[in-house]
């Protein structure tokens, strides 16, 4: 790991394609893009050399296409690539299905809700500090920390 501010892991795999697909529904330029991801994912930056490659065999694969305006590559979600955003919003909503099941099945009704907040509540305040340099290594800390507690109670 380079520096706190880093996660510890990468992406998944097909998720920085997404992120992207969804990004294109605005003109945007690679830069921009990677510009746009580290400010909204706070600690994780993708570098040219996983964005470009992608972003050529997106065009390749019909998602998307691009543009020269002067200097610039500009590149426009497709048809192809609005399609492929409405398939993965589905496969989302089912795993999404499939965990709120897998949280009742950890106890009651009630338990589970409790704990789907707590969930959600987390995840909000994390996106609030992600945007603050100051406190981005703090809360990768905390984010390592508390995976590690999670790993020892899952092999009790």
């Amino acid at each position: 790991m380079k520096n706190d501010s880093e996660f510890p892991f990468s992406m998944p795999k097909g998720f920085l394609d997404m992120e992207i697909l969804m990004l294109l529904k605005k003109p945007m330029c690679g830069y921009d893009i990677m510009k746009y991801i580290q400010e909204h994912f706070g600690c994780w930056k993708p570098s040219p050399g996983s964005v470009y490659p992608m972003l050529k065999r997106m065009e390749h694969d019909g998602l998307i296409t691009k543009k020269q305006e002067g200097r610039k590559k500009i590149y426009l979600i497709t048809e192809r690539g609005d399609l492929q955003i409405q398939r993965f919003s589905k496969i989302r909503e089912d795993i999404r299905e499939k965990f709120m099941s897998m949280i009742r099945l950890l106890g009651d009704h009630h338990a589970g809700s409790d704990m789907m907040k707590n969930f959600v509540e987390a995840r909000k305040l994390m996106h609030e500090i992600r945007n603050d340099p100051r406190k981005r290594g703090k809360l990768n800390k905390i984010i390592i920390d508390h995976i590690n507690l999670l790993r020892k109670l899952a092999e009790e």
